[in-house]
């Protein structure tokens, strides 16, 4: 991947992320001020402008970063507020429709668009934020979701909905309905919703492994925040690209269809209307163009199923504990530390409060939370792993048994 660029997660948000910071969430249909307009624009501009993501800072040989975020505690209890969220749980069965043979490709985009249109959602969220100084607020932002079932299932981009204390989609025909988090996958940035609906019109799933460069895609969402329903068309530029978006390295479709903030979430369709990847970067460079990013739907279909299951991606290793990401000044200072880089939350077993992770067995690239994660797929769940800390100036190496990675409130319930 070249350094030189970067790529974002499409979807907007009301207020601009600082560096390093998740952006919030999205926005509530109705009457919009113009000051929204404005504040929304000026987040897309944010969109195209922002750089670097591809890779972290290292400073001083120190393994790097920025933001606190507590993944197994914050973001998953977060979820857990949603009006009507349930973890796995749901009344009735999940069969998403998938192509049977050989399917025709359409006459025309127009005949693409009339299959689909009414399978793509608008997706609105409301965070709550915490400020340093004025409290709690709440921000929105807006993204894309694909219905898979007539009785309501919709599938979306985990980083649409990440913490989100209220989810509202609206369908083609305009109808608001509240939403209930099933399940997310922050790695694969997959997530499954559901709303109380019947006799929607959900899309067929066809498959990304027999995907040829030089198709044509056409897109489908809601980008800006404001434009649901809006389609752009390309082709397939490239399979398997292997990308780094916000800190994560991703395997993804490249498409040149047009995606901006607001369309993540929303469906990349091949010529005959079948679902081939679920919309979820573009270029974060301002002189970039015709280049845009979706999750291979043969990947989304395997994480759907396990999200419907158990709420959760099963058999992902994990070290068994509560991490702090710290990757800058600010928020090293905060909590008095010297170093940037991924420290022990509480104590565990040998690991102590304040251990700052240097390296997981041979890997030493270790400055953030997606790099622990990225050094442990190399292992199974049960293995035996050294990690090494810094601990009162001194490196300390201990040896864990590898446990399965469960959300927190998996865990809570366990």
């Amino acid at each position: 991947m070249n350094e030189d660029y970067g790529y974002t997660n499409s979807y907007v948000s009301d207020t601009a992320p600082s560096v390093g910071q998740k952006a919030a969430a999205p926005k509530k249909r109705g009457g919009v001020s113009g000051g929204i307009v404005a504040i929304i624009v000026a987040a897309c501009i944010v969109f195209g402008c922002v750089a670097g993501f591809v890779g972290g800072t290292v400073i001083g040989g120190v393994v790097p970063s920025l933001m606190a975020v507590i993944r197994d505690e914050n973001k998953n209890n977060s979820n857990n507020n949603n009006s009507g969220t349930s973890s796995g749980s749901a009344a009735s069965d999940l069969t998403i429709k998938e192509q049977t043979g050989e399917e025709i490709s359409l006459a025309s985009v127009a005949d693409v668009v009339d299959k689909t249109k009414d399978s793509v959602v608008v997706i609105m969220t409301e965070t709550v934020q915490r400020g340093t100084f004025i409290g709690n607020y709440v921000t929105s932002g807006a993204g894309s979701g694909v219905i898979i079932s007539e009785d309501g299932y919709i599938v979306t981009c985990y980083h649409v909905i990440d913490s989100a204390s209220t989810i509202t989609v609206t369908l083609e025909n305009g109808g608001d309905y509240p939403a209930a988090f099933i399940g997310g996958d922050e790695k694969t940035d997959v997530a499954l919703l559901k709303i109380d609906a019947t006799g929607l019109t959900p899309v067929t799933f066809g498959t990304s492994d027999d995907l040829r460069v030089g198709e044509a895609a056409i897109v489908i969402g809601n980008p800006m925040g404001l434009l649901g329903g809006t389609v752009t068309s390309g082709i397939i530029s490239a399979l398997d690209r292997k990308v780094t978006v916000e800190g994560k390295e991703m395997t993804l479709l490249q498409t040149s269809a047009a995606i901006n903030p607001g369309n993540s979430g929303g469906a990349l369709f091949d010529s005959a209307g079948l679902l081939v990847g679920l919309v979820n970067a573009g270029a974060s460079e301002a002189d970039i163009e015709g280049i845009g990013f979706a999750i291979p739907v043969d990947l989304v279909k395997s994480v759907i199923k396990e999200l419907k299951e158990y709420g959760y991606v099963t058999g992902r290793p994990s070290l068994g504990l509560s991490l702090l990401e710290i990757t800058d000044a600010f928020t090293a200072m905060r909590y008095n530390v010297n170093y940037l880089g991924v420290y022990v939350l509480s104590d565990s077993g040998d690991f102590r409060q304040g251990d700052l992770i240097a390296a997981i067995g041979k890997n030493t690239n270790v400055g953030t939370i997606s790099d622990v994660s990225a050094a442990l797929d190399k292992y199974n769940v049960g293995d035996t792993v050294e990690v090494t800390v810094y601990r009162n100036r001194r490196s300390v190496t201990i040896k864990v048994e590898l446990v399965e990675y469960k959300p927190s409130e998996f865990n809570a319930a366990a």
